[in-house]
């Protein structure tokens, strides 16, 4: 059995069924037997033409696409392939966009790669600057003068929560995705200035995006505390905002009505809180399993002793 798990996954670094089709899946059309395949991860597992990868990936340019050299998938990315990405307007077509493209790079969960966009510049794009675009798209930009940098709200999300569950950290969370996007970090991770080597000549150095993400994370942790604190609707908006708004209250703390039983008032004062510490107790036992993975410690119960 095995073997036959070991075949199909070593199926996907071929043709598969497409090796002796001159046919593209997608629209259909005959091609040449020497055309340009390509596949997408983000897609499927389907093969296609030049064209239906430049169509279909208009509005999904952060998808991870490969080509086929003869031999073996080659990563690439749809910069490469001449695919531009249009701010501002969603999945409708700018009528007068702005003259010139320029490269961003765009850190997401699972790849890091060069996007070539192009800004809004219709009449929308007066009421929306390139940062609101950017913003707008769930690109969060490293700076706010000329921005060339963004990750996706996804990838700043997801390491918020593997931050928190997992202790994972900026450094590794980076060096994860530039790992998923080029293992040996050879030429597809995209690269930032030049630098000249010992004879002189320049050469192509590939930038830390660690400092950029890691501010960009603790921004974003900000705002979500802030959001998360009532402060998005307030009419002073942020600049209001005074100490204590955004405390959060202490759950182990007694609080009528939320974590004390109904009828604690009855009870002497001495024993008023027991069913709290028995709950908080049972509570931290059940966070000890799900982190630690141990049963052990829930077995245990406690029962009040007779006077």
């Amino acid at each position: 059995m095995k073997q036959f798990f070991f075949d199909e996954t070593v199926r996907h670094d071929g043709l598969g069924d497409a090796l002796d089709e001159n046919k593209c899946p997608c629209c259909q059309r005959v091609h040449s037997r020497q055309f340009r395949r390509f596949c997408c991860a983000d897609c499927g597992v389907f093969v296609q033409c030049l064209e239906c990868v430049q169509s279909r990936h208009s509005l999904s340019p952060l998808h991870r696409v490969k080509e086929w050299n003869g031999t073996f998938w080659v990563n690439t990315t749809l910069t490469k392939l001449g695919c531009v990405y249009q701010l501002g307007h969603g999945d409708h077509t700018c009528p007068r966009p702005a003259p010139t493209t320029h490269n961003m790079v765009v850190m997401d969960t699972e790849v890091i790669q060069t996007v070539n966009d192009r800004y809004c510049g219709c009449d929308k794009a007066d009421r929306a600057n390139n940062l609101e675009q950017l913003m707008r798209n769930g690109w969060y930009p490293a700076t706010t003068v000329d921005p060339e940098t963004c990750a996706t709200f996804v990838a700043l999300e997801t390491f918020r929560t593997l931050n928190v569950v997992g202790n994972i950290n900026v450094h590794n969370f980076v060096g994860a995705m530039e790992r998923q996007t080029d293992p040996c970090q050879v030429e597809t991770v995209p690269v930032s200035f030049l630098k000249r080597n010992q004879e002189g000549r320049l050469t192509a150095r590939l930038q830390d995006r660690y400092k950029a993400f890691g501010r960009m994370s603790r921004q974003y942790s900000f705002l979500k505390r802030m959001k998360r604190a009532g402060r998005a609707h307030d009419n002073g908006l942020l600049a209001s905002t005074q100490n204590g708004e955004c405390a959060v209250l202490c759950w182990t703390c007694p609080h009528d009505g939320k974590n004390l039983p109904e009828g604690w008032r009855d009870v002497a004062p001495e024993f008023q809180f027991v069913p709290l510490i028995n709950e908080v107790f049972h509570v931290l036992m059940f966070l000890t399993v799900v982190v630690l993975g141990s049963s052990t410690c829930c077995s245990w119960r406690w029962t009040p002793t007779s006077a």
